[in-house]
């Protein structure tokens, strides 16, 4: 036994999970045509927002204010002059802030080889992002997205299955990631087998997007190390305009209306 052989082996049991889910029916593959966006897919702005960096920021911010107001407290006791605690206080504020810039802004060189399809076998990303409307960007809205894993069919069963493994893997890592979120306007439709090599689900910049690019980024070099080079390829296609994640709850309130004037109707019969 060859030690690819062994390492798919060692990739399979590692990748196994007790939750199966059974495969849908085959989906044909649509191509419409979607207005281009005005994001630059490479720049860091985008890759600021697809990483989650507003919400990281906004927490460092929070954090870092906090130290600041325990330094101030710290060294008015030590009688210290204003102006030198001011100071200090803004100096720590920034550098922590700056501190947890520079590691968001450390990831960007990887995410541009990643989108620009360098060093990567995953194309479709550059118009995936560009496909986005306005509203996608504003966090309330759901891309329809899909991604297709073309495989050569001369490799061997075993690297087959660990392809398998990868797939079914990104599916059990949604569900479990997301089993008790509390969505607050409308759940995501789950990433899940559409066919033998496609997978498909609804992807938001604050939820599916960001887990879409660590499985591409990070989990999927894992596999590509076993496979045969230049045995797969991956794909990203969107389907239809993005859809709003908004509930309309306008049933929902008429009934409580009802209900509450059913309420008071028999409290005045009763009295």
């Amino acid at each position: 036994m060859s030690s690819r052989e062994e390492e798919l082996k060692k990739y399979l049991a590692k990748r196994e999970r007790k939750k199966n889910r059974s495969n849908v029916a085959d989906y044909s593959q649509s191509k419409p045509s979607i207005p281009e966006g005005k994001r630059d897919p490479e720049s860091f702005a985008t890759f600021f927002e697809l990483s989650g960096g507003r919400s990281r920021m906004t927490i460092t911010a929070i954090v870092s204010f906090i130290i600041c107001i325990g330094i101030v407290v710290f060294l008015n006791f030590a009688d210290i002059e204003r102006t030198s605690i001011f100071f200090t206080a803004l100096l720590t504020f920034v550098v922590i802030n700056l501190i947890s810039l520079g590691s968001i802004y450390s990831g960007l060189d990887a995410y541009r080889k990643f989108a620009s399809h360098k060093d990567s076998p995953v194309t479709g990303w550059r118009q995936f992002i560009v496909s986005r409307s306005d509203d996608f960007w504003e966090r309330n809205y759901y891309a329809n997205v899909g991604i297709k894993f073309d495989q050569d069919h001369k490799v061997s069963e075993l690297e087959k299955q660990a392809l398998a493994a990868f797939m079914q893997t990104w599916i059990n890592e949604w569900g479990y990631r997301y089993k008790n979120y509390k969505w607050t306007s409308g759940a995501p439709k789950e990433f899940n087998r559409t066919g033998a090599d496609r997978i498909e689900g609804q992807a938001s910049i604050s939820n599916g997007v960001p887990f879409m690019m660590d499985q591409l980024m990070n989990k999927l070099p894992d596999l590509l190390k076993l496979l045969t080079p230049g045995t797969l390829t991956v794909s990203i296609y969107s389907q239809g305009p993005d859809s709003s994640t908004s509930i309309d709850d306008a049933d929902e309130r008429e009934e409580e209306r009802r209900a509450d004037q059913r309420y008071r109707e028999m409290m005045q019969k009763e009295d």
